[in-house]
């Protein structure tokens, strides 16, 4: 289990939307990939994405779950680096169903 590494945000802080955002953000079609044989046939992949993703899984159950920093802190919405100094560098975040967002020190959930 991880821990805050910050005293100051313990219990971490609310970023509105940010658990939407990331349920959004996962693919749940078909797998893009194919296999292209030694003689040039191509077969499409018949798997599909969302099975093969525990973090979808955990945001499918609404569960918290772990991401990378970046994760959150992309082009998703500006000045949020600025907004949460904390969120800048390495490192993994605890994000909750109720938008509540903590650093923490454990390994991020497979993506």
């Amino acid at each position: 289990m991880g821990y805050s590494k910050h005293d100051n945000i313990v219990g971490g802080q609310q970023i509105t939307g940010v658990y939407a955002m990331l349920v959004d953000a996962q693919y749940r079609g078909p797998d893009p990939r194919i296999y292209v044989g030694l003689d040039d046939t191509v077969t499409p992949v018949t798997a599909h994405m969302s099975t093969q993703s525990p973090l979808q899984a955990k945001l499918d159950q609404g569960l918290p779950v772990v991401v990378p920093k970046w994760k959150i802190t992309g082009n998703w919405r500006r000045g949020l680096r600025q907004e949460y100094p904390w969120l800048n560098g390495g490192g993994s975040v605890r994000v909750y169903p109720d938008d509540t967002v903590e650093e923490i020190d454990d390994d991020p959930d497979v993506m």
